[in-house]
């Protein structure tokens, strides 16, 4: 289901055996060994990336996201998520903001989504709709594979966010066999992130702290700032 905000998921897996289901209460993105549910969401219906989404039965959470091939864990998305455990087997439900995902600027917005099922103790995975191993390797099968869905008259939100950071750095040099305070830094830096679109995003970082660059040419030390 949807509104014009969010994407709504319920999942009821049944289980023969509730007992052995396995999950836990983990840090995020730490639950892929537990049983899981998934939504793949392709948010441009266009073959060249995608988004997933994995529940456990305790409703922990990961995400990833797919793009040239290569699966990136370390994206994280706003969105929520709640499970329970019962005699029949598990229950999960997923809220997923349209603003924490990119799509087409359109009035009538289609994707492409496929559903996934994982039971660990079977070493089992199923999907819906059913993929055809025959048409190429698991990445290639999920993007070319998927189900369209159409949403229309949902909220194509502008991006705006501040994210300031304050690094702290202490150094220490050796004199004597002995560890000598030599100086303390303090960097304040700003990321801002603009959404021109809702499938373009503007990044923009002031003093990022990632960007000392240091070269030593004979014997001389040198430090700039990108």
């Amino acid at each position: 289901a949807y509104d014009r905000e969010n994407l709504y998921f319920a999942f009821r897996c049944f289980d023969r055996e509730p007992d052995k289901i396995k999950t836990s209460i983990t840090a995020r993105d730490r639950m892929l060994a537990d049983d899981w549910v998934a939504i793949n969401l392709d948010s441009f219906n266009d073959q060249q990336s995608l988004y997933s989404f994995y529940i456990n039965p305790m409703g922990i959470q990961a995400d990833s996201r797919l793009a040239a091939r290569k699966q990136d864990y370390g994206f994280d998305a706003v969105w929520f998520s709640a499970g329970t455990v019962d005699e029949e087997g598990f229950n999960v439900e997923i809220r997923i903001p349209f603003k924490s995902i990119r799509f087409a600027s359109s009035d009538r917005v289609e994707m492409g989504i496929i559903f996934e099922r994982n039971i660990t103790r079977y070493s089992e995975t199923g999907t819906y709709p059913a993929l055809d191993p025959a048409r190429g390797a698991v990445e290639e099968a999920f993007q070319t594979q998927m189900h369209p869905i159409s949403y229309e008259s949902i909220e194509h939100s502008r991006l705006f966010e501040l994210l300031p950071a304050v690094t702290h750095s202490q150094r220490r040099v050796l004199e004597q066999n002995e560890l000598v305070k030599a100086k303390d830094r303090n960097d304040v830096s700003l990321t801002v992130k603009y959404g021109i679109s809702s499938d373009l995003i503007l990044d923009g970082t002031v003093n990022p702290d990632f960007s000392q660059v240091e070269v030593r040419l004979r014997g001389t030390s040198f430090s700039r700032s990108l």
